[in-house]
């Protein structure tokens, strides 16, 4: 890994955020011209999601993992309040991303293969590579949980976006 999970981790929630505001800039110069063109029923009703609730929508949409840059030329075309969407976006890529880092130091470390001792848990010997690896998938998987059930108390809520 070369800046290890914590650097690596501030600097991808960096370049997430230059990368969201340079879509939303791009958005917000191309204009709404571009919406028109595009047209739609799901544009439409993104469009006026994020601009009723930018926080929130944009929250969904990176917890969901919705296409990066499009989530930020949407915004920007739909003159979302900045400040908002990049609340959404900070909190948003945060599990993903720290899953991601995580995940990619966990298989550089099993690929260089440092050695570590074995991991005691309970009565069981886990090499450390495994454990690690195994500790980086159960992330994951709580992740995605969290987003999927956050996802479906928001629906509840009626929140999230709907399209007829």
């Amino acid at each position: 890994m070369v800046f290890g999970p914590v650097y690596g981790y501030i600097y991808t929630i960096i370049g997430a955020l230059g990368s969201a505001i340079f879509a939303y800039g791009m958005g917000r110069f191309i204009g709404s011209n571009l919406l028109e063109k595009i047209r739609g029923k799901w544009v439409g009703v993104c469009s006026g999601k994020i601009q009723e609730e930018s926080f929130m929508t944009t929250l969904l949409m990176r917890l969901l993992y919705f296409p990066y840059d499009a989530v930020g030329y949407l915004a920007g075309v739909s003159r979302a309040k900045i400040i908002p969407f990049l609340a959404g976006t900070f909190i948003g890529i945060l599990p993903g991303s720290a899953t991601f880092v995580l995940l990619g130091g966990a298989l550089g470390t099993a690929l260089e293969g440092e050695v570590n001792p074995p991991v005691q848990l309970f009565e069981y010997e886990i090499p450390y590579k495994t454990f690690k690896i195994g500790l980086i998938i159960l992330f994951s998987v709580v992740t995605f949980i969290l987003s999927y059930s956050l996802s479906k108390f928001l629906k509840n809520q009626g929140t999230v976006l709907q399209v007829n």
